[in-house]
């Protein structure tokens, strides 16, 4: 699977729309690096970095694309984008996919 970044955002922006997530800051958040998968864009996932924390977000994987490893490959993507810019602690909301993040360790906090 070859992950990149700079995705198109027209098409990072009808996937979230398709999963129920929001869209509207993509354009004019610096401090967000977006990485996707696929031509088409099947997946996605955002980092807002900032100096020693990052937010994860905009995690979102085409249904037909689901359960094969690509959302835990985008997570362990940016996971190595944050050791490389010093991000020791990543953070991230979540309504639909906590299963997912506390079988990859991630714990919540209050």
């Amino acid at each position: 699977m070859h992950i990149h970044s700079d995705p198109d955002i027209a098409r990072v922006t009808q996937l979230l729309l398709e999963n129920d997530l929001p869209a509207e800051d993509l354009q004019d958040n610096h401090a967000l690096q977006l990485f996707a998968c696929g031509p088409g864009i099947d997946a996605v996932i955002g980092i807002e970095a900032y100096p020693g924390v990052g937010l994860l977000r905009s995690l979102a994987v085409r249904p037909s694309r689901r359960k094969r490893g690509i959302a835990r490959a985008l997570v362990e993507h940016v996971e190595a984008y944050a050791a490389t810019r010093r991000i020791g602690e990543l953070y991230l909301l979540t309504t639909t996919a906590e299963v997912l993040f506390l079988r990859l360790g991630y714990q919540p906090v209050a």
